[in-house]
């Protein structure tokens, strides 16, 4: 890994974090302005740490989990992302010249999976650069400068991304806005298998296009039936009715798969999940591989855990949506 000459100081001047995401609902429908709700994954983060370097070291960037190293002037295409997080983010502060920052960034989110890791990692980068320049950023001016760097990863992107991991909180989003933030009052876990297909969301995105311009009548009735589903899941959440929420999670599958974003290791992990038990099973995010949510009937998850591993899932990670009243801010 390249890292110029200095030495920089070990302990770090500032520390940004922000979390992964899924989305509950409203997958491809939220592109064309339907509803959409989204949750963070507390458990997931990806985290940003500054520290100090020496006068005329100039500003290095290391992508630990990619093992790449630049500065900041020589706008590494890689690290294009991150390079931009970072100078929007001097931008908007005023910056006269450009720091002496080893500037670090490492994420525990899987890339390409649906779970806005490209969104998570801008914004801890977003949030470290701030609290280093004593920016006392509010999460709507974070959430801007993220929404630019989405740009970079997905060309056309809704904004549901850069919204749920930096309010870190449940939302319902239609229209390029948050429209409100749901208190989940659901006491079962919601369990994510990760397919271990890396995808690209703008591809995806752009053949259900293609679909779209091909049967404009089916495709909009489709994906306007998956906004209304979108609005019942979000009710549903904050009803704390699961049985509502697993109907309204499994006809949105239904739904994904007749757009064609649905694949036989997605669908085996499904009916996995549904024979083991669970209430509900869908993918999330884009499709065609990433993430697959199974939303569990009681607390004692282990064998749906090991059913999803036995049928290919990569990883499984859990949620408690009643950690989002004791870590975002709700009474």
């Amino acid at each position: 890994m390249f890292l110029p000459k200095g030495s920089p100081i070990p302990y770090p001047l500032a520390v940004g974090q922000a979390p992964a995401k899924v989305i509950l609902a409203g997958e491809h429908a939220v592109v064309y302005g339907h509803a959409a709700v989204a949750v963070p994954v507390l458990g997931l983060t990806a985290r940003t740490s500054i520290a100090v370097s020496s006068p005329g070291y100039g500003t290095v960037i290391v992508a630990q989990d990619l093992g790449r190293a630049a500065r900041l002037e020589d706008e590494d295409p890689s690290l294009q992302v991150l390079g931009h997080a970072v100078k929007e983010t001097l931008k908007r502060v005023q910056a006269q010249t450009e720091p002496d920052w080893v500037i670090q960034v490492h994420s525990r989110i899987p890339m390409g999976r649906g779970m806005g890791s490209g969104a998570a990692v801008a914004c801890s980068v977003v949030r470290a650069v701030a609290q280093a320049q004593r920016w006392r950023a509010d999460n709507t001016q974070v959430s801007d400068i993220v929404f630019g760097c989405e740009h970079f990863l997905h060309g056309t992107p809704s904004g549901i991304d850069n919204a749920v991991v930096t309010h870190e909180k449940p939302l319902l989003f239609r229209q390029g806005q948050i429209q409100h933030f749901i208190v989940p009052r659901l006491e079962v876990p919601l369990l994510i298998a990760d397919t271990g297909v890396a995808v690209s969301t703008s591809e995806v995105v752009r053949t259900v296009s293609q679909r779209r311009q091909a049967d404009l009548e089916g495709v909009e009735r489709r994906l306007a039936e998956i906004g209304e589903i979108s609005l019942d899941v979000g009710a549903a959440l904050g009803a704390g009715d699961a049985q509502k929420l697993a109907s309204s999670m499994n006809r949105n599958q239904d739904l994904l798969r007749d757009l064609g974003v649905s694949t036989p290791l997605i669908d085996r992990l499904i009916q996995t999940a549904l024979a083991q038990g669970a209430l509900a099973g869908k993918l999330t995010g884009a499709g065609m591989g990433g993430q697959v949510l199974a939303l569990a009937n009681n607390e004692d998850t282990e064998p749906l855990r090991q059913a999803l591993l036995m049928a290919g899932a990569r990883a499984v990670y859990q949620l408690q949506f009643a950690d989002y009243a004791k870590s975002s801010g709700f009474a």
